[in-house]
C-alpha cells in the first residue's frame, strides 16, 4: 500500500495492517519525531508518568545525603584532609574489607600513586600502582609501590618467582 508521508509528503509503502491499526502515517522516525516537535503533552499523560516513576531510584537517609554532600560539596580543594574524608572509611559508601579488587585498585592509585617509579626513578613513563604483600590492604601505605611498567613486570616474576 502507498501512503504519503505528513511530515514530508514524500510517497512510502506500508502494509494494510498499519494503516487499519493507525499506524503507517509517516516514512520514517525522523518525519515522526519532526511532527512531534512543538507538542505538548497532556496532563493525563504527565500523571500517569510520575506515578509510574515515582518509586524509581535510590532513596537515602537524611543522614546518609548530608554525609555525601559534605563530602563533596563543602570540601575546600583537594587537600589531604579532603582525600581521607572522602576516600577513606569516613565515606559514606564504605565497604571495608568487602571492596573488590578493582575497587581497592582505584583507591590506592587515588591514595598512594607517587610521580615516578620508586625503583628506577622515572619520571616520564607511565605508571602503574603494585602491591607489596598481595593481600591488598587499602589503608596501608607501606603496601603499596608506584612502578613504572617495565619496573612492574620485574617486579611481579620476582614476586611469582619466589612463590615457588
Amino acid at each position: 500500500m502507498i501512503r504519503v508521508c505528513l511530515t514530508c509528503s514524500k510517497d512510502f509503502h506500508t502494509i494494510p495492517y498499519e494503516v487499519s491499526v493507525g499506524k503507517g502515517k509517516f516514512c520514517s522516525r525522523t518525519c515522526y519525531s519532526e511532527s512531534k516537535r512543538g507538542s505538548v503533552r497532556p496532563q493525563w499523560v504527565k500523571d500517569k508518568i510520575s506515578k509510574n516513576h515515582a518509586n524509581l531510584g535510590k532513596h537515602l537517609s537524611e543522614e546518609t545525603k548530608g554525609r555525601i554532600s559534605k563530602a563533596f560539596w563543602n570540601r575546600g580543594g583537594q587537600s589531604k584532609e579532603w582525600k581521607e574524608q572522602v576516600l577513606g572509611p569516613n565515606a559514606p559508601w564504605w565497604k571495608g574489607d568487602n571492596a573488590s579488587y578493582t575497587a581497592i585498585h582505584k583507591l590506592a592509585r587515588k591514595m598512594y600513586k607517587g610521580t615516578k617509579c620508586q625503583f628506577c626513578n622515572a619520571d616520564n613513563r607511565k605508571l602503574h600502582i603494585a602491591n607489596k604483600s598481595g593481600k591488598y590492604r587499602r589503608l596501608d601505605a607501606d603496601d603499596w609501590l608506584t612502578l613504572c611498567v617495565p619496573c612492574h613486570k620485574s617486579f611481579d616474576l620476582s614476586k611469582k618467582s619466589q612463590n615457588r
